[in-house]
Protein backbone atom coordinates (compact mmCIF):
# COMPACT_ATOMS: atom_id res chain seq x y z
CA UNK A 1 0.00 0.00 0.00
CA UNK A 2 1.10 3.34 -0.77
CA UNK A 3 -0.42 7.01 0.37
CA UNK A 4 -0.55 9.41 -1.96
CA UNK A 5 2.09 12.15 -1.86
CA UNK A 6 0.36 15.30 -2.96
CA UNK A 7 -0.66 17.84 -0.19
CA UNK A 8 -4.39 17.53 1.16
CA UNK A 9 -4.87 13.60 -0.53
CA UNK A 10 -4.76 10.71 2.07
CA UNK A 11 -5.36 8.58 -0.18
CA UNK A 12 -4.12 5.29 0.57
CA UNK A 13 -4.03 2.15 -2.42
CA UNK A 14 -2.09 -0.40 -3.71
CA UNK A 15 -2.28 1.49 -7.64
CA UNK A 16 -1.21 4.61 -7.24
CA UNK A 17 -0.23 5.40 -10.73
CA UNK A 18 -4.00 5.16 -11.85
CA UNK A 19 -4.84 7.52 -8.93
CA UNK A 20 -2.17 10.03 -10.44
CA UNK A 21 -3.71 9.81 -13.42
CA UNK A 22 -7.62 10.04 -12.66
CA UNK A 23 -7.70 11.93 -9.27
CA UNK A 24 -4.98 14.52 -10.28
CA UNK A 25 -5.27 14.25 -14.11
CA UNK A 26 -1.08 13.95 -13.72
CA UNK A 27 0.42 12.39 -17.30
CA UNK A 28 2.75 10.11 -16.65
CA UNK A 29 5.20 11.25 -18.79
CA UNK A 30 5.09 15.19 -16.83
CA UNK A 31 8.11 15.61 -14.30
CA UNK A 32 5.20 15.81 -11.23
CA UNK A 33 3.89 12.67 -11.98
CA UNK A 34 7.39 11.08 -12.06
CA UNK A 35 8.22 12.79 -8.37
CA UNK A 36 4.77 12.19 -7.19
CA UNK A 37 5.58 8.07 -7.74
CA UNK A 38 9.33 8.91 -6.52
CA UNK A 39 8.16 10.10 -3.38
CA UNK A 40 5.51 7.58 -3.01
CA UNK A 41 8.62 4.91 -2.93
CA UNK A 42 9.61 6.89 -0.19
CA UNK A 43 7.03 6.90 1.88
CA UNK A 44 6.09 3.11 1.39
CA UNK A 45 9.20 2.25 3.30
CA UNK A 46 8.55 0.59 7.08
CA UNK A 47 8.95 4.09 8.72
CA UNK A 48 6.03 5.52 9.74
CA UNK A 49 6.86 9.73 10.05
CA UNK A 50 9.45 9.44 6.43
CA UNK A 51 6.00 11.20 4.85
CA UNK A 52 5.86 14.04 7.52
CA UNK A 53 9.45 15.08 7.53
CA UNK A 54 9.30 14.92 3.78
CA UNK A 55 6.63 17.22 3.65
CA UNK A 56 7.91 19.70 6.56
CA UNK A 57 10.98 19.67 4.47
CA UNK A 58 8.91 20.43 1.13
CA UNK A 59 6.60 22.98 2.85
CA UNK A 60 9.83 24.96 4.28
CA UNK A 61 11.70 25.28 1.27
CA UNK A 62 9.11 25.42 -1.44
CA UNK A 63 5.84 26.54 -0.09
CA UNK A 64 2.66 24.61 0.92
CA UNK A 65 1.45 24.26 -2.79
CA UNK A 66 1.61 20.83 -3.92
CA UNK A 67 2.41 22.16 -7.73
CA UNK A 68 5.41 24.07 -6.36
CA UNK A 69 6.62 20.30 -4.51
CA UNK A 70 6.43 18.81 -7.21
CA UNK A 71 8.47 21.51 -9.74
CA UNK A 72 11.89 20.63 -11.10
CA UNK A 73 14.80 22.59 -10.30
CA UNK A 74 15.93 25.69 -12.65
CA UNK A 75 18.51 23.64 -14.41
CA UNK A 76 15.68 20.76 -15.58
CA UNK A 77 16.66 18.60 -12.86
CA UNK A 78 13.98 17.26 -10.29
CA UNK A 79 14.59 18.54 -6.92
CA UNK A 80 15.53 15.88 -5.03
CA UNK A 81 13.73 15.15 -1.55
CA UNK A 82 15.78 14.83 1.66
CA UNK A 83 14.97 11.64 3.74
CA UNK A 84 16.96 13.10 6.91
CA UNK A 85 15.44 15.51 9.25
CA UNK A 86 17.93 18.32 10.63
CA UNK A 87 15.61 18.85 13.75
CA UNK A 88 14.57 15.46 14.81
CA UNK A 89 11.32 15.59 17.35
CA UNK A 90 9.94 13.01 19.65
CA UNK A 91 7.01 10.47 18.48
CA UNK A 92 4.93 12.03 20.41
CA UNK A 93 5.17 15.23 18.92
CA UNK A 94 5.01 13.27 15.29
CA UNK A 95 2.21 11.19 16.03
CA UNK A 96 0.02 14.67 16.91
CA UNK A 97 1.29 16.21 13.72
CA UNK A 98 0.22 12.99 12.01
CA UNK A 99 -3.41 13.15 13.50
CA UNK A 100 -3.78 17.22 13.03
CA UNK A 101 -2.62 16.73 9.19
CA UNK A 102 -5.10 13.75 9.28
CA UNK A 103 -8.11 15.98 10.43
CA UNK A 104 -7.32 18.69 8.68
CA UNK A 105 -7.31 16.56 4.77
CA UNK A 106 -11.00 14.96 6.45
CA UNK A 107 -11.41 18.50 7.08
CA UNK A 108 -11.21 19.87 3.17
CA UNK A 109 -12.24 16.63 1.95
CA UNK A 110 -15.46 17.38 3.48
CA UNK A 111 -15.66 20.87 1.91
CA UNK A 112 -15.41 19.80 -1.64
CA UNK A 113 -18.10 17.44 -0.71
CA UNK A 114 -20.82 20.20 0.48
CA UNK A 115 -19.66 21.99 -2.65
CA UNK A 116 -20.22 19.59 -4.74
CA UNK A 117 -23.61 18.47 -2.93
CA UNK A 118 -24.54 22.52 -3.64
CA UNK A 119 -23.61 22.42 -7.00
CA UNK A 120 -25.75 19.32 -7.72
CA UNK A 121 -28.87 20.79 -5.85
CA UNK A 122 -28.15 24.45 -7.14
CA UNK A 123 -27.93 23.01 -10.77
CA UNK A 124 -31.14 20.95 -10.41
CA UNK A 125 -33.06 23.59 -9.09
CA UNK A 126 -31.93 25.67 -12.08
CA UNK A 127 -33.26 22.62 -14.17
CA UNK A 128 -36.81 22.28 -13.04
CA UNK A 129 -37.33 26.43 -12.64
CA UNK A 130 -36.33 26.50 -16.49
CA UNK A 131 -39.23 24.25 -17.03
CA UNK A 132 -41.85 25.85 -14.80
CA UNK A 133 -43.51 28.78 -15.95
CA UNK A 134 -40.86 31.40 -14.13
CA UNK A 135 -38.63 29.89 -16.22
CA UNK A 136 -40.52 30.37 -19.95
CA UNK A 137 -41.79 26.86 -19.65
CA UNK A 138 -38.84 25.39 -21.83
CA UNK A 139 -38.63 21.74 -23.00
CA UNK A 140 -36.10 19.56 -21.56
CA UNK A 141 -33.86 19.64 -24.41
CA UNK A 142 -33.45 23.63 -24.47
CA UNK A 143 -33.18 23.15 -20.15
CA UNK A 144 -30.56 20.25 -20.28
CA UNK A 145 -28.29 22.36 -22.67
CA UNK A 146 -28.60 25.54 -20.37
CA UNK A 147 -27.88 23.61 -17.16
CA UNK A 148 -24.57 21.92 -19.09
CA UNK A 149 -23.48 25.19 -20.61
CA UNK A 150 -23.38 26.28 -16.85
CA UNK A 151 -21.47 23.62 -15.78
CA UNK A 152 -19.07 24.27 -18.44
CA UNK A 153 -18.72 27.87 -17.24
CA UNK A 154 -18.70 26.82 -13.69
CA UNK A 155 -15.79 24.36 -14.90
CA UNK A 156 -13.51 26.84 -16.14
CA UNK A 157 -14.06 29.75 -13.75
CA UNK A 158 -15.23 28.04 -10.29
CA UNK A 159 -12.93 24.55 -10.89
CA UNK A 160 -16.63 23.20 -10.71
CA UNK A 161 -17.54 23.37 -7.14
CA UNK A 162 -17.18 27.43 -6.56
CA UNK A 163 -20.58 28.60 -7.01
CA UNK A 164 -19.80 31.86 -6.03
CA UNK A 165 -17.71 31.96 -9.36
CA UNK A 166 -20.52 32.16 -11.94
CA UNK A 167 -21.43 35.79 -10.30
CA UNK A 168 -17.72 36.98 -10.58
CA UNK A 169 -18.11 39.21 -13.39
CA UNK A 170 -14.02 39.88 -13.83
CA UNK A 171 -13.58 35.87 -14.14
CA UNK A 172 -16.07 35.69 -16.64
CA UNK A 173 -14.95 38.49 -18.91
CA UNK A 174 -11.36 37.44 -18.67
CA UNK A 175 -10.86 33.85 -17.55
CA UNK A 176 -13.90 32.11 -19.97
CA UNK A 177 -14.74 35.02 -22.39
CA UNK A 178 -11.59 36.35 -23.24
CA UNK A 179 -9.42 33.25 -22.68
CA UNK A 180 -11.47 29.78 -22.97
CA UNK A 181 -14.55 30.84 -25.55
CA UNK A 182 -12.66 33.17 -27.45
CA UNK A 183 -10.28 30.39 -28.83
CA UNK A 184 -12.61 27.20 -29.74
CA UNK A 185 -16.47 28.95 -29.97
CA UNK A 186 -18.16 30.88 -33.01
CA UNK A 187 -20.12 33.98 -31.84
CA UNK A 188 -23.04 32.16 -31.40
CA UNK A 189 -21.85 29.84 -29.48
CA UNK A 190 -20.78 32.46 -26.90
CA UNK A 191 -23.84 34.12 -26.66
CA UNK A 192 -25.39 30.73 -25.73
CA UNK A 193 -23.58 30.64 -22.69
CA UNK A 194 -24.20 34.33 -21.84
CA UNK A 195 -27.79 33.50 -22.41
CA UNK A 196 -27.23 30.77 -20.36
CA UNK A 197 -25.85 32.66 -17.56
CA UNK A 198 -28.33 35.39 -17.49
CA UNK A 199 -30.98 33.02 -17.02
CA UNK A 200 -29.43 31.70 -13.85
CA UNK A 201 -29.16 35.12 -12.52
CA UNK A 202 -32.97 35.31 -13.12
CA UNK A 203 -33.08 32.08 -11.20
CA UNK A 204 -31.23 33.06 -8.18
CA UNK A 205 -33.48 36.47 -8.10
CA UNK A 206 -36.57 34.56 -8.27
CA UNK A 207 -36.11 31.29 -6.20
CA UNK A 208 -33.12 32.13 -3.89
CA UNK A 209 -31.88 29.12 -3.38
CA UNK A 210 -30.35 28.25 -0.03
CA UNK A 211 -27.34 26.75 -1.55
CA UNK A 212 -26.07 30.27 -2.98
CA UNK A 213 -24.97 33.23 -1.61
CA UNK A 214 -25.58 36.49 -3.10
CA UNK A 215 -26.13 40.21 -3.08
CA UNK A 216 -29.43 41.22 -5.44
CA UNK A 217 -28.68 44.40 -6.60
CA UNK A 218 -25.03 42.90 -7.96
CA UNK A 219 -26.64 39.78 -9.73
CA UNK A 220 -29.10 42.71 -11.34
CA UNK A 221 -26.24 44.41 -12.47
CA UNK A 222 -24.31 41.81 -14.00
CA UNK A 223 -27.32 40.45 -15.65
CA UNK A 224 -27.46 43.91 -17.28
CA UNK A 225 -23.64 43.13 -18.33
CA UNK A 226 -24.63 40.19 -19.53
CA UNK A 227 -26.93 41.31 -22.21
CA UNK A 228 -24.88 44.18 -23.32
CA UNK A 229 -21.77 41.64 -23.68
CA UNK A 230 -23.92 39.44 -25.55
CA UNK A 231 -24.85 42.12 -27.70
CA UNK A 232 -21.34 42.91 -28.64
CA UNK A 233 -21.26 39.81 -30.56
CA UNK A 234 -24.69 40.61 -32.61
CA UNK A 235 -21.93 41.76 -35.13
CA UNK A 236 -19.91 39.09 -35.53
CA UNK A 237 -22.80 36.40 -35.37
CA UNK A 238 -24.05 37.92 -38.70
CA UNK A 239 -20.64 38.11 -40.07
CA UNK A 240 -20.40 34.54 -39.24
CA UNK A 241 -24.16 33.90 -40.55
CA UNK A 242 -23.63 35.46 -44.17
CA UNK A 243 -20.50 33.73 -44.15
CA UNK A 244 -22.75 30.33 -43.85
CA UNK A 245 -25.29 31.32 -45.75
CA UNK A 246 -22.46 31.54 -48.86
CA UNK A 247 -20.75 28.66 -48.33
CA UNK A 248 -24.35 26.87 -48.42
CA UNK A 249 -25.19 28.50 -51.61
CA UNK A 250 -21.55 27.58 -53.24
CA UNK A 251 -22.61 24.01 -52.32
CA UNK A 252 -25.53 23.76 -53.87
CA UNK A 253 -25.80 22.05 -57.65
CA UNK A 254 -26.21 24.62 -60.51
CA UNK A 255 -26.56 23.71 -64.26
CA UNK A 256 -23.16 23.56 -65.32
CA UNK A 257 -22.29 21.16 -62.25
CA UNK A 258 -25.14 18.77 -63.66
CA UNK A 259 -23.70 19.01 -67.09
CA UNK A 260 -20.38 18.47 -66.34
CA UNK A 261 -20.94 15.48 -63.87
CA UNK A 262 -23.17 13.94 -66.81
CA UNK A 263 -20.08 14.40 -69.03
CA UNK A 264 -18.27 12.94 -66.50
CA UNK A 265 -16.25 9.17 -67.06
CA UNK A 266 -18.26 8.13 -63.26
CA UNK A 267 -21.28 9.23 -64.88
CA UNK A 268 -20.94 6.99 -68.33
CA UNK A 269 -20.08 4.08 -66.31
CA UNK A 270 -23.27 4.44 -64.02
CA UNK A 271 -25.39 4.40 -67.28
CA UNK A 272 -23.64 1.40 -68.96
CA UNK A 273 -24.05 -0.42 -65.11
CA UNK A 274 -27.54 0.18 -65.06
CA UNK A 275 -28.08 -0.71 -69.22
CA UNK A 276 -26.23 -4.07 -67.79
CA UNK A 277 -28.49 -5.04 -64.47
CA UNK A 278 -31.47 -4.05 -66.83
CA UNK A 279 -31.02 -6.24 -69.34
CA UNK A 280 -31.08 -3.78 -72.42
Amino acid sequence: MKRCPLTGCMTTTNRLPQHLQKAHKLQRASPKYNKAVSMANVISRDNPHIFLRMKQESERYQGPDFEDALSVGGDGEEVEMAEGNTSVRSDDQEADTTEASCDSASQASGNIDIKGDDVSKTMSAFRDWLLSPDGGKKDRRTAKKHVSQLHKVLSVVGKGVLLSSLLDTKRIRDTFLQRYAAERYHAATIKSYLLSLQHYCSFLLADQPSGVVFDKEHVLRLREKLKRWSASYNRENNRRRWEKMEEDRNALMTPDKICAFERSQAAREAIILLSQLCGT
